[in-house]
């Protein structure tokens, strides 16, 4: 068995047993480290191995922990503790004690298909656009696992997403969808989850069995958590009352899928008898990104108060510079690319996809190799981007567009064309109700100002869609190019040095931010995009791109 340097806090929180603590985990503390360690240290204190459930958020963590765990005990020793997700576990457990049948699972084609019927027949889509149908299933998605009981909801809480679409629509997609589920003799994975709470509340004797199978229940990811899982949680923890939840509330960033991190600040409310531990040292950071990270999070009401101290004894850098303009920007990530140490891991991290757009291309044109995990220049081959150039094209070069005139658009420059096209064709109303189709616009508007005429730009997307399917971006791990990813892509990654551009109003954060737990979110988002940094930490902001005058970012002040 291996043996691994434990700190105090780390230990305290390995030895607990019965009962329900929470355990607050900030980045870098090793919160992998202390779920498998508690496991082992459960069985040591006689607690059977199958008697024990670890919940993540994704297949890849679980896959991830329960290896952790087998190599820390020996590959041959068998331990029957389940590591799985909350879809995978309840999947095996209505399997285990009822007669449902939940092998009839939708297909992500399946459900994309319906949903493009839905929305056909609503009048919302005219051709099959996977964007716009993606934000609708991702509505569902949240509408799904927002009830807590369905006699008491009395709406969809509009947040997020579903913002940008009426409750009755939304209302009326979700009703569509599960009746042509019902019809079909199809469930989807939300179901598994309703599945499972209505077994819970209505059958007490396989609850019974379900708690005594699992006396120890261990969540991660907590602050990730919604109502619907909590709820099943809750009920299953219920006989024994021991829970061991990990996670940490200002790296709460997914509340635009229905997460409610104010579950995680209720946790003493929930579990009156519950204790609270911290992993206060951060083993990845330099402490001055531990500081000045810190001085952000803070201004969050939201939160507990917590004390992170740093133990590194790298020393690193953190620097905010103010440039003129764009340009400026630009050349100053250049320059640390380029002078960057041999192996040393460079991410530049953003807020939307489009704002790595324009720096992808830059670094391209400098014949700076990199990696873009991104959707913008593959949505070139597919959904809206697509849809918009192959109208764009045939109305140049092939005079086939109805209601657009082609003498007049091929006269246009590439942004002006661009939003004629956008005007005739109705893409501005689509881009109302979706998410996706505006943040796909955007990158359009974006992209045309690169361009002198509308044929180079048409050559460009030509460009982009021969390129092969199989070409996508490496594991990151394999060669040290600099990468270009969203804040959102960057929750637990980590490298030596994290760039952070366009530190400006309307970016970060983002321009459509309008309640005050919204500007929490795009708080905690910065934080965590900040934390990624082991050593070295940049970041930037421009006064003016194009003439046009940028304010700072509002957490500017937040930061120095």
């Amino acid at each position: 068995m291996k043996k691994y340097n434990l700190d105090e806090y780390q230990k305290k929180a390995i030895d607990v047993k019965d009962g329900a603590y929470l355990c607050i985990a900030g980045p870098g503390s090793g919160k992998t480290t202390v779920i498998t360690h508690r496991v082992l240290s459960l069985i040591n204190k006689g607690v059977s191995p199958d008697n024990i459930l670890v919940i993540t958020f994704t297949k890849k963590a679980a896959v991830s922990m329960e290896y952790r765990f087998k190599n820390m005990i020996g590959l041959d020793t068998c331990m029957p503790v389940t590591f799985g997700t909350f879809h995978s576990v309840f999947f095996k457990l209505i399997r285990m004690y009822t007669k449902i049948n939940v092998d009839n699972l939708a297909s992500d084609k399946e459900r994309m298909n319906i949903c493009f019927e839905i929305l056909k027949k609503l009048g919302y889509l005219q051709k099959y656009d996977k964007d716009a149908i993606n934000d609708a299933l991702n509505m569902i998605s949240v509408l799904k696992n927002d009830v807590k009981k369905e006699d008491e909801q009395n709406g969809y809480e509009k947040n997020g997403m579903l913002a940008m679409v009426s409750s009755e629509y939304a209302s009326k997609i979700l009703c569509m969808y599960n009746a042509c589920l019902k019809e079909k003799g199809l469930i989807d994975y939300e179901d598994i989850l309703i599945i499972m709470r209505e077994i819970c509340v209505n059958n007490p004797d396989i609850l019974e069995k379900i708690q005594e199978k699992y006396k120890y229940i261990m969540v991660d990811e907590f602050q990730d958590i919604n109502e619907l899982q909590m709820d099943i949680v809750n009920r299953i923890v219920g006989k024994y009352g021991n829970i061991f939840a990990v996670g940490d509330e200002d790296q709460a960033i997914y509340g635009f899928r229905g997460a409610r991190s104010d579950i995680m600040l209720r946790f003493k409310e929930i579990y009156t008898d519950s204790t609270i531990l911290n992993l206060k040292n951060n083993y990845r950071s330099d402490s001055s990104i531990i500081d000045t990270s810190n001085k952000l999070i803070t201004n969050n009401k939201k939160r507990y108060k917590k004390e992170i101290l740093g133990v590194s004894n790298i020393d690193g850098a953190f620097a905010v510079k103010m440039y003129l303009n764009a340009n400026d920007e630009y050349a100053f990530i250049r320059n640390l690319i380029v002078n960057r140490k041999k192996g040393e891991s460079i991410a530049i991290l953003i807020r939307k996809n489009i704002d790595g757009v324009v720096i992808s291309n830059y670094l391209d044109r400098l014949g700076i190799k990199h990696d873009f995990d991104m959707i913008g220049h593959t949505m070139y081959k597919t959904g809206i981007l697509f849809e918009v150039m192959k109208d764009i094209k045939e109305a140049v070069r092939s005079n086939k567009l109805y209601n657009v005139d082609s003498r007049i658009i091929g006269k246009l420059k590439p942004p002006r064309a661009l939003e004629y096209i956008l005007n005739a064709k109705g893409y501005n109303l689509r881009a109302k109700t979706s998410v996706m189709v505006a943040d796909g616009i955007d990158i359009l508007r974006e992209d045309s100002r690169k361009f002198k005429t509308i044929n180079e730009w048409i050559d460009y997307s030509e460009g982009i869609i021969s390129i092969g399917n199989e070409e996508k971006i490496r594991d990151v791990s394999l060669e040290p190019y600099p990468v270009i990813l969203t804040m959102h892509a960057s929750k637990g990654l980590e490298f030596d040095t994290v760039i952070i551009p366009m530190l400006n109003e309307g970016i970060i954060p983002n321009r459509r931010i309008v309640t005050n737990d919204d500007m929490e979110e795009e708080r905690r988002l910065l934080y965590v995009a900040m934390t990624r940094a082991k050593h070295n930490l940049y970041i930037t902001a421009r006064k003016s791109e194009d003439g046009k005058s940028f304010e700072i970012s509002r957490f500017y002040n937040e930061i120095i």
